[in-house]
C-alpha cells in the first residue's frame, strides 16, 4: 500500500505537463517498459527490492485496452530470497477520458496472471513459484505527451492468488490477512505508439476521418464524426427540440415543423392555417366550439355552464323553470307552485312547523308542545301512559314501575319504610353479566337511601334475584354481588351500614313467566324488604 501511494503521488506530479489538445488512444498499438520497487511482507518479515516490466497493449476503443506484459524482480529477506521470480500474465485496462484532465489518463486493469522461478531459505530450494495464478489489481496514470509518446506511474498488488500463503514457502496459522504472504509493486514507464492520428474535437473519430472537425464535446456522432440526426431534418438531435419530426417536414433552426398561425397545430397538420391568433383550436387547428355540459349552447354564451347531461335549457343555456319558482324543472317535484308561494329545495311549498311534532303550524292546536312528546292529528300530546302508574311516559322517570305501585309525581315508586314492606326497586340497571351498576340508576338509589336516612331504626334487606337463564349457583352468586353492590351504594349515599344486609337469591322467586323475553326481564330485579 505505501508503494501503491508513492506511486499515485508520483503520477499527480506530472499535472504541470497538461496541454489542450489530448491525443486519442482508439486504434492504437503501443509498446512499454518501466521500472520500479517492489515491497514483500510475509513469514521472513518484509523488504523491498527492484522490478521491472514490458508490454504490448491494443486499444479497440478509446477508454479500453487489451496489455500482453510482463515483469521480472527478485525478493530477498533475511534467510528468504527469490530466484528468476518473474511474472507474465493478459489484462484489460479501463482508461477513460475525463473532462477537465486534457493528457492525463487514469486506468485501472486487471486480469489473470502467473508467476515463474522459485524460492530459497539458506541458500536451500523450498518453493516452486511456476504457474502460481493470481489475478492483479493495478491502478495507474497516463500522460499522453503526443500521439506516440507517454509516460505513466502505477501501483500493483494482487486481489487473488491461487497459493497466496506459500508465495514464500512457508504456510501460517491464523486468518486470511495473517496468512497471506503481501506484495506491492510500483514504478514510472514510457510507452510508445502507433496507429490512428490526433482526435481534436474528442468525438472518437480522427481527424484524418473526421468531417465535422469541431463537434462539441460529448456529441454523439456517426462514423464521418457528424453530429446525429435522428429525424433527418437538418438539425442535429443535440440542438433538435422536436426529436421525431416526419421525414421531408420544413423545420425551424430547433428542429420543430413550422407553425404559420401560432395556433399549436403544425402547417402539416394545420386544416385552417390562417386561424387568427389567441383562438383555441382542435387537433386540426381549427377552431374550437367548446359546450362543456353539451347543453347545444356553446360556452361563451351559456349562463349556466354546468347543467347536467340531458336537462333542457333556455336560450342563454339555463334550465326551464315553468313556475318561476327558483327551482328548475328537473328537480321540482311541484311544477305548478303558484306565483309568489315560497318553496323548499325540491320546488313544493314551504310547510312550518316551529315545534316540530310533525304537524304544520297551521293545522297545530298545540303549537308549543315540548319536542318528543307524541301528538295526535291536530298536534297535541297524547297522554300515553305505558306502566299504568297514573304519570304520562312524557313525565315519567320511572317507566317501568310494577303495576299497583305508589308512584311520585315523577312516576317513581314511593319508599315506604314499614315493618314487612316488599317493595322493587325499578330503575336499578346492571351491565349485562356484572354486578356493576349502571348511572342511570342513581336517582333510584338515592331516594332510597334519603328514605333510610329519615328511618334509622329500620332494617333492610336488599334481595337480588335473576331469571332461570344459566346455572342455578352462577345466578345466586351473580344476584348475592349485585345486592351487596347496591348494598355499598346505599352507604356511599348516607345510610347505615347496620340498617342494610345483602342476600342474593338467584333465580328463586320469579315474578313472571321465564319463558318469554319481557318475563325474564322482570325476573331480574332488586328488592326492599323492610323487616
Amino acid at each position: 500500500m505505501k508503494l501503491l501511494t508513492i506511486s499515485a503521488i508520483l503520477g499527480l506530479s506530472l499535472a504541470g505537463f497538461a496541454q489542450a489538445d489530448s491525443p486519442t488512444l482508439k486504434e492504437t498499438v503501443g509498446i512499454g517498459g518501466g521500472f520500479g520497487g517492489q515491497y514483500y511482507s510475509g513469514s521472513f518479515g518484509s523488504s523491498t527490492g527492484y522490478y521491472g516490466r514490458g508490454f504490448l497493449v491494443f486499444n479497440p476503443m478509446e477508454m479500453l485496452g487489451v496489455r500482453l506484459g510482463g515483469g521480472f524482480g527478485d525478493i530477498q529477506s533475511g534467510a528468504y530470497e527469490t530466484r528468476w521470480f518473474s511474472n507474465v500474465g493478459l489484462e484489460l485496462v479501463v482508461q477513460p477520458q475525463i473532462p477537465g484532465l486534457g493528457s492525463f489518463r487514469p486506468y485501472l486493469a486487471s486480469g489473470i496472471s502467473s508467476t515463474t522461478g522459485h524460492s530459497n531459505v539458506n541458500s536451500v530450494r523450498n518453493q516452486d513459484l511456476n504457474w502460481n495464478y493470481y489475478i492483479p489489481g493495478e491502478l495507474g496514470l497516463e500522460y499522453l505527451i503526443s500521439q506516440s509518446v507517454s509516460v505513466w506511474a502505477w501501483g500493483e498488488t494482487y486481489l487473488y492468488m491461487d497459493k497466496y500463503d506459500r508465495l514464500d514457502g512457508v504456510s501460517t496459522p491464523g486468518s486470511y490477512f495473517d496468512r497471506r504472504d503481501d506484495l506491492y509493486k510500483a514504478g514510472l514507464g514510457i510507452t510508445l505508439r502507433i496507429g490512428e492520428k490526433s482526435d481534436a474535437d474528442h468525438d472518437g473519430v480522427s481527424d484524418a476521418k473526421d468531417r465535422c472537425p469541431n463537434t462539441p464535446s460529448g456529441v454523439m456522432v456517426d462514423k464521418n464524426g457528424c453530429p446525429l440526426d435522428s429525424d433527418h431534418d437538418g438539425v442535429p438531435d443535440y440542438l433538435d427540440k422536436c426529436p421525431s419530426t416526419p421525414t421531408g417536414v420544413v423545420v425551424d433552426d430547433k428542429g420543430c415543423a413550422l407553425d404559420a398561425d401560432q395556433d399549436g397545430v403544425p402547417d402539416y397538420k394545420d386544416r385552417c392555417p390562417n386561424t387568427p391568433k389567441g383562438v383555441l383550436v382542435d387537433s386540426l387547428g381549427c377552431t374550437l366550439v367548446i359546450d362543456s355540459d353539451h347543453d347545444g349552447i356553446s360556452d361563451d354564451k351559456d349562463q349556466c355552464p354546468n347543467t347536467p347531461v340531458g336537462v333542457k335549457v333556455d336560450a342563454v343555456g339555463c334550465p326551464f323553470d315553468s313556475d318561476h319558482d327558483g327551482i328548475p324543472d328537473d328537480r321540482d317535484q311541484c311544477p305548478n307552485t303558484p306565483m309568489g308561494v315560497k318553496v323548499d329545495a325540491a320546488g313544493c311549498p314551504l310547510v312550518i312547523d316551529s315545534d316540530l311534532d310533525g304537524v304544520p303550524d297551521d293545522k297545530d292546536h298545540c303549537p308549543n308542545t315540548p319536542r318528543g312528546v307524541q301528538v295526535d292529528a291536530v298536534g297535541c300530546p297524547i297522554t300515553i301512559d305505558a306502566d299504568h302508574d297514573g304519570v304520562p311516559d312524557s313525565k315519567d322517570q320511572c317507566p317501568g314501575t310494577p303495576l299497583g305501585q305508589r308512584v311520585d309525581s315523577l312516576g317513581c315508586p314511593v319508599i315506604v319504610i314499614e315493618k314487612g314492606t316488599k317493595l322493587i326497586l325499578s330503575g336499578i340497571e346492571f351491565k349485562s353479566g356484572s354486578a356493576e351498576i349502571e348511572a342511570v340508576s342513581v336517582p333510584v338509589l338515592t331516594r332510597a337511601a334519603n328514605a333510610l336516612v329519615k328511618a334509622p331504626e329500620a332494617k333492610v334487606e336488599i334481595a337480588g334475584f335473576t331469571d332461570n337463564v344459566g346455572k342455578a349457583l352462577s345466578n345466586r352468586k351473580l344476584s348475592k354481588s349485585r345486592a351487596e353492590a347496591v348494598r355499598r351504594q346505599l352507604i356511599k349515599l348516607g345510610a347505615k351500614p347496620e340498617q342494610i344486609t345483602a342476600v342474593g337469591y338467584g333465580s328463586e322467586e320469579p315474578i313472571a313467566d321465564n319463558d318469554t323475553k319481557d318475563g325474564r326481564t322482570q325476573n331480574r330485579r332488586i328488592e326492599f324488604r323492610v323487616k
